[in-house]
């Protein structure tokens, strides 16, 4: 299969909105009511969990949510591919910002104690700061994502429809095997139906 037929492919998978675990999505999407909540935790707060959960996901959508209110983004990332930005980076950052300014910053567990203190300095002349962290921070904890089985079947039925009724036991044994880490799960099905591996291979057409 070509890559641009894989329903798994990155830009799909990218295109897919944050959801709280199943049984929590009666209120609609989160988005708007922790846009809310940032507000009255003092602009300053975390997004906690594990791999995998959502975090980037949710980030980017309260991000889209504060420039809709007329904040002006300023993002940070950090992986395992990414270095460290220098302190000078935060420490010059902190003179530019104004309460018209959100920092967004993903990895927040990956910085030094140093780091930690310079991006600390940084935010605390904006109006908005939102990190996520697989770990407790020093800010208040604004949600804290996890997954389950329902939720990744809900997913995968959005991507390939009632295809995915069939792949049941796959998703388990995918799920199980990634420690509850969704993205895995994702790019693994996405191997998987490239290699037109049997236990996919029947599953067209898609959507």
């Amino acid at each position: 299969m070509r890559a641009r037929e894989n329903p798994f492919r990155t830009e799909r998978l990218r295109a897919l909105p944050f959801r709280r675990r199943a049984h929590l999505q009666r209120d609609g999407p989160a988005a708007p009511r922790l846009r809310d909540e940032l507000s009255t935790a003092g602009g300053r707060a975390a997004i906690v969990g594990p791999h995998g959960s959502g975090k980037t996901t949710l980030l980017h959508e309260l991000g889209q949510q504060l420039e809709a209110d007329g904040f002006r983004l300023t993002r940070g990332f950090l992986n395992d591919a990414l270095r460290t930005p220098p302190l000078r980076h935060w420490l010059g950052l902190a003179s530019s910002l104004g309460a018209e300014d959100a920092v967004l910053f993903d990895g927040f567990e990956r910085l030094s104690r140093l780091h930690r203190r310079a991006l600390g300095l940084a935010a605390s002349r904006a109006g908005r700061l939102i990190a996520t962290s697989h770990y407790e921070t020093p800010y208040p904890t604004l949600i804290r994502t996890s997954t389950d089985s329902e939720l990744l079947r809900e997913l995968t039925a959005e991507l390939i429809g009632p295809a995915s009724a069939r792949i049941g036991g796959l998703l388990d044994e995918l799920r199980e095997q990634h420690r509850g880490n969704l993205r895995d799960v994702f790019l693994a099905l996405y191997d998987l139906v490239a290699r037109e591996d049997p236990r996919v291979a029947e599953l067209g057409p898609y959507g």
